[in-house]
């Protein structure tokens, strides 16, 4: 199968690279050259997103020539999985929402740590102000209101976007969130990248039994083995 048949797509947040969608069926197909004769065609490295279990895809990514760069947790999980006490406004936490300064200066933190966590993988291309259109309107914050040190955005029950450039003080932070909400929600769902300290520090703070993984792979042109 040649590559004419694969299907891409771009991400205007991370426009350096070329997106492609695989199923099993066709990882049974493919060969590892129609990645390169892809690669070169478009003159962008290939990004491919697959989760874990998902092993005739994972598997032919690695045999031609992509690189594991990334694993996201998918995390569901309820207070009875907490492995930390969490204590409801201790330290007390700011919230505010969209068309406020206090919003504003919570989007520019996420927007330089999201930067930052992300610039090994596939930098963003987005700028302040498109990327501040896809956040949530909620946001809890710690710090002052023009010097926020940490931050999450939420949606719902979802933690969206958790950032900070405070790792001495995010763990009191992280469990002041978490107090306030499973004062709201029976279960909270967010996603852990293992690249975003943040998050994964969140979701240390639970029991979970999901070890399953959406992972994103990388394919930057250079010789590979043919297995």
């Amino acid at each position: 199968m040649g590559d004419e048949s694969l299907e891409t797509y771009r991400n205007p947040f991370h426009a350096n690279h070329l997106y492609l969608r695989l199923t099993e069926e066709e990882a049974d197909s493919l060969s590892p050259a129609c990645f390169a004769e892809l690669s070169e065609k478009h003159g962008l490295p290939l990004q491919v997103m697959a989760f874990s279990d998902a092993k005739r895809i994972t598997s032919l990514l690695q045999r031609s020539g992509f690189e594991l760069k990334r694993r996201c947790y998918e995390v569901q999980v309820s207070s009875s999985d907490l492995l930390v006490h969490v204590s409801k406004g201790i330290p007390p936490l700011s919230f505010t929402n969209k068309d406020s300064s206090a919003y504003f200066a919570c989007a520019e933190l996420l927007y330089h740590y999201y930067r930052d966590t992300h610039a090994a993988i596939n930098p963003l291309t987005a700028s302040l102000s498109e990327f501040m259109e896809a956040l949530p309107a909620e946001v809890f914050y710690d710090g002052l209101s023009d010097r926020p040190t940490s931050a999450s955005f939420i949606e719902g029950n979802e933690i969206a976007y958790l950032c900070s450039f405070d790792p001495a003080g995010f763990p009191a932070f992280a469990r002041s969130l978490l107090a306030d909400l499973f004062d709201r929600y029976d279960q909270i769902t967010f996603e852990a990248d293992d690249t975003d300290w943040a998050a994964t520090a969140v979701r240390d703070m639970f029991l979970t039994k999901n070890d399953r993984s959406f992972d994103t792979y990388v394919y930057l042109n250079q010789p590979c083995r043919v297995w």
